[in-house]
């Protein structure tokens, strides 16, 4: 600084000073933890969830992928996951009677955070067969517009008119469930159809036109090729 009175002047020190950033400090993502399945886990199914509860202290949306530890081979990746939530994917292809390690990796687009390695061994050979039953229709039952109406308990026979959602429970406690076979077959005339279901809830929107006796049959294969089967015949009206 220089000050002037028109007839001397003087001169100021020298200082200085430095601006702070207004924009704000990010924070790297916390550890993944409370792996599912646990750690050390055994008697695990073929196609098992892997999950973990994830965090951030600066709130944002984060990427977290999976990673089988034994060769650092992505395994599957979730983008945009909230704060404070579970990511979950699943791990297709394993063998029986195995050990599996696995780890994951959070980003938030700036800086990335591993877990611990975690591991789980698959359950032995598998040699059950799955269970399987119709939850829609039930025997004895009246169905309009998908609507249920339950008979007396002296009428076996379901009757359908017009369309019905049909569902099926199909459950494998050891090697789980690879797909749901439904077959409609009629009775009386050459109209037949078959349906794959490979997602839970095993549902098929039954629309088509039909007039008579229909057989109803559910057929559920597991992980280790085992089947199970259930049939149910039913009148339809439309």
């Amino acid at each position: 600084m220089i000050a002037n009175d028109s007839a001397l002047q003087n001169t100021s020190d020298t200082w200085s000073f430095t601006t702070q950033s207004c924009s704000p400090v990010n924070h790297p993502p916390d550890k993944p933890v409370d792996p599912i399945p646990e750690n050390n886990s055994e008697n695990i199914r073929l196609n098992p969830q892997l999950s973990v509860y994830v965090t951030d202290p600066d709130d944002d949306s984060l990427s977290v992928s999976f990673y089988n530890a034994e060769n650092n081979e992505l395994i599957d990746k979730i983008d945009n996951v909230e704060n404070a939530t579970r990511a979950t994917v699943t791990w297709p292809g394993l063998s029986f009677n195995t050990n599996y390690s696995w780890y994951v990796v959070v980003n938030d687009s700036e800086f990335e955070t591993y877990s611990d390695i975690f591991s789980f061994k698959t359950i032995e050979e598998d040699n059950t067969p799955p269970s399987v039953f119709f939850e829609t229709p039930e025997k004895g039952s009246l169905y309009i517009l998908g609507n249920k109406i339950t008979l007396p308990g002296l009428i076996k026979t379901t009757f359908i008119l017009g369309n019905l959602t049909i569902a099926v429970n199909a459950t494998d406690n050891q090697s789980g469930i690879n797909r749901v076979e439904l077959t409609i077959k009629s009775k009386w005339c050459h109209d037949e159809i078959t349906e794959n279901l490979t997602e839970s809830p095993y549902t098929y929107k039954w629309n088509r036109l039909g007039f008579g006796l229909y057989n109803l049959t559910a057929t559920v294969y597991d992980l280790a090729g085992n089947s199970a089967n259930t049939s149910i015949v039913v009148r339809k009206f439309l």
